[in-house]
């Protein structure tokens, strides 16, 4: 109760305007029919003091100006360089890469495809993924094998490659092979 009390002997009090909300300030002067208007005490404005000279600072622009941006813009376009390298200026391995001189041979009971690589664009790339599929003569599949280069192709180097399937399928006539690029990763630096 005394709660109550003291917050309604604040409110009634002429003296803590400044402490009321706007929409209580409203109902008061609704209610009392004041034809003046209602001035709040002084209100508090941040003042700071220089710390050389002791001289008071009242108003403090935390705003940018010309200067600024002329220095924090490109130092932006420096940080973000890398980042648009990244998403827009990477080859394609499916494209760029071209898989040549393919050759099949048999190694006991294991078949091994070996072929050359040619990077024709001016992109380097690492982790290329050849792919060979076999289908047989009805243009089935029949399966796949796939190895993985661990060197990077840098532009217009050319790479040999080996992929050896220990269980070929074993189907008559001879499967028919389609060898392909299905993945690399474009070296951006």
């Amino acid at each position: 109760m005394s709660s109550a009390l003291s917050t309604r002997r604040l409110y009634s009090d002429k003296d803590s305007i400044a402490l009321k909300p706007w929409f209580l300030l409203k109902a008061q002067l609704a209610n009392k029919n004041v034809s003046q208007p209602v001035t709040p005490k002084k209100s508090m404005i941040a003042k700071m003091k220089c710390s050389n000279c002791g001289a008071e600072m009242s108003n403090l622009n935390m705003s940018w100006g010309k200067k600024q941006l002329w220095f924090v813009i490109p130092i932006m376009l420096i940080g973000f360089l890398p980042m648009i390298k990244l998403f827009w200026f990477k080859g394609e391995a499916t494209k760029d890469l071209v898989i040549s001189e393919v050759q099949k041979r048999t190694n006991g009971s294991s078949l091994e495809i070996v072929g050359l690589l040619t990077n024709s664009g001016k992109h380097t790339f690492s982790s290329v993924t050849i792919e060979a599929e076999f289908f047989d003569a009805a243009g089935n599949f029949l399966d796949e094998q796939s190895e993985y280069l661990r060197s990077d192709i840098t532009g217009g180097a050319k790479e040999h490659f080996k992929i050896t399937v220990k269980t070929p399928p074993a189907v008559s006539p001879e499967p028919k092979m389609v060898v392909k690029v299905t993945g690399g990763h474009s070296v951006p630096f």
